[in-house]
């Protein structure tokens, strides 16, 4: 029990250099450990780069599954006729025009955990699909003669409110309520300005780290700047601008003039 009390303590340390250490994400940090022992579906709702892949992978990581892949599909990176295929596969099949077999991510997943990114883009077909392999426990691929069975882990993120897209008639009720046995909101940059100047030392870190370069400080003007943007692409857009500014930087300290451009116009912060 001590080595897994050690694991926990130690996934909420690394989380929290990437996420922030307020007291919205330590909680969320809490949960994770009894969510991982848990095989239901968890859903993920929050902005762009607010850190659902890495809840995601951490979950994975914690689980008794995670000797086994963590596979990621993109729902909206595919048609829905390409999108049939990567995640249910396809069997050789003449009839339906399918010359050999290709597997597809269910497969891959397979023990292990299947996280469907951008959940809210999938076809309303491919919504049917899903929600009845994980209803009946096997799944068809295309072209079969006989079902596979269904042995995954299901993490879905969305940047949507997905119970406003099931009244909108956009997302399958019934998957929905299938996908959110629990739910994480995870809150954006903008609204946990506390962690911005942290962040931004904790990215500097791991820059220099990773490089030849060795920046240990920012003057008063540059943490300003930093301080009061409102960051719409979140913790992404945070470490990218210190990045930025990490390349520009001539000696230890960053300055304003290292920032990107937009952060010297930015006057006051919103919903601040």
């Amino acid at each position: 029990m001590l080595p897994q009390r050690l694991e926990t303590k130690k996934t909420s340390y690394e989380l929290s250099k990437k996420l922030g250490k307020d007291r919205r994400m330590k909680k969320i940090f809490s949960l994770l450990p009894d969510l991982a022992e848990s095989d239901a579906p968890v859903l993920l709702e929050g902005e762009s780069g607010t850190g659902k892949e890495l809840i995601a992978a951490t979950i994975h990581k914690l689980s008794k599954r995670y000797r086994y892949p963590l596979v990621k599909v993109s729902c909206s990176a595919f048609s829905e006729e390409i999108l049939i295929t990567e995640l249910f596969g396809c069997r050789a099949n003449s009839l339906h025009g399918v010359q050999e077999d290709c597997i597809g991510r269910m497969e891959m997943a397979k023990r292990g955990t299947l996280f469907l990114d951008e959940i809210d883009f999938l076809p309303f077909r491919v919504q049917v699909m899903l929600f009845r392999a994980f209803e009946d426990g096997h799944y068809m691929p295309l072209g079969a003669q006989r079902p596979e069975s269904l042995d995954i882990r299901l993490i879905a993120a969305t940047e949507k409110n997905l119970k406003n897209r099931v009244r909108e008639g956009k997302f399958k009720e019934s998957l929905y309520y299938r996908i959110n046995v629990f739910q994480i909101q995870l809150p954006p940059l903008r609204e946990r300005r506390g962690n911005i100047i942290f962040l931004a030392y904790q990215h500097i870190r791991y820059l220099n780290e990773r490089g030849e370069k060795t920046v240990k400080d920012f003057d008063l003007d540059a943490l300003r700047a930093l301080q009061r943007y409102h960051y719409p692409g979140n913790i992404k857009e945070l470490e990218n601008v210190i990045q930025h500014a990490h390349i520009l930087a001539q000696g230890e300290s960053i300055s304003l003039g290292d920032l990107p451009s937009r952060l010297s116009e930015e006057k006051k912060p919103k919903d601040f």
